[in-house]
């Protein structure tokens, strides 16, 4: 699990795309909501993505955010994990 300490400046964070990945899991998990997490790939007809299902825990339908995309907007310095998150 990475902590992610920000001061009050946006502070960019360097983490490669699993660790990005690693982090918005747990930064989903302590929500404090309960559902289900997992982390798995998606294929779609015309596409596949990484992808982390939040599924509440006595429910068969989730919702899938997309790593691949998250990350993309990380890269090009739109926020950091928690503002992204925000968006979602």
């Amino acid at each position: 699990m990475f902590l992610l300490k920000l001061s009050k400046k946006r502070r960019k964070l360097n983490m490669n795309y699993e660790g990005f990945q690693d982090a918005l899991n747990a930064e989903l998990a302590i929500r404090g909501a309960d559902v289900e997490l997992t982390a798995r790939r998606v294929d779609k007809m015309n596409e596949s993505y990484d992808a982390i299902t939040v599924r509440p825990v006595d429910n068969f339908i989730g919702v899938n955010i997309s790593v691949e995309k998250a990350f993309a907007a990380y890269e090009k310095g739109i926020g950091c994990l928690k503002e992204l998150l925000a968006r979602i």
